[in-house]
């Protein structure tokens, strides 16, 4: 484990309770954001609602489904931001805190684990578990995967674009959402360019 992932993990593991009473009208506004450009991110969330009772069909089709990979989840902003829209939620986090928030908030909503369900993963782990392993190897088929406001704690940016491309079906979709500075050199957007390239973000 890094210094930064310790430190990150340390830093929200102690606000994961209070987050969105201190951050409520921010994370209000990225939900918001990210709903009303949700066909933006793909065409198919673009669709009406589904309902509990569509998501939970035994019958669906996987031509039907749509699963979303929320990495680096926190409690759930992109999640639920697209709850309404997905058949199906993972949601992945270093803090063990903030994914007791995300599961409580699903179980206290009446979502069933096989609707929405965190679990604690860092995929750029050097030593993972044995069941990080196989959390990771079951980790694929995702038509749409959403960093959230998050990239930017992440040492090795590359690197974990490259995994996170690895977890998306073929013409799945991986969406990075982050803070930039007001004034933005023209240099922060070349970088980015790099980032995702190297990561695959863009191949077939």
């Amino acid at each position: 484990m890094t210094d930064l992932t310790a430190t990150n993990r340390q830093h929200f593991n102690a606000v994961a309770s209070t987050h969105h009473t201190d951050f409520g009208l921010f994370i209000e506004t990225i939900m918001e954001e990210i709903t009303n450009r949700r066909s933006w991110i793909s065409s198919r969330l673009a669709s009406e609602q589904i309902t509990k009772s569509e998501s939970e069909s035994e019958s669906e089709s996987e031509s039907e489904s749509i699963r979303l990979l929320d990495y680096a989840c926190g409690a759930g902003t992109a999640t639920k931001a697209l709850l309404p829209f997905i058949t199906q939620a993972i949601g992945l986090d270093l803090s063990e805190n903030m994914v007791k928030e995300y599961n409580a908030w699903a179980t206290a909503h009446g979502y069933p684990a096989e609707k929405m369900r965190a679990y604690c993963l860092d995929l750029l782990a050097d030593s993972p578990s044995e069941g990080e392993i196989q959390l990771e190897l079951e980790l694929s088929g995702f038509d749409v995967v959403v960093v959230c406001m998050a990239l930017h704690h992440v040492a090795d940016a590359q690197r974990l674009l490259a995994r996170l491309a690895g977890c998306l079906k073929p013409g799945g979709v991986c969406v990075v959402i982050d803070g930039v500075p007001t004034q933005t050199p023209p240099a922060t957007g070349q970088g980015l360019d790099t980032d995702t390239a190297a990561g695959g973000a863009g191949d077939d």
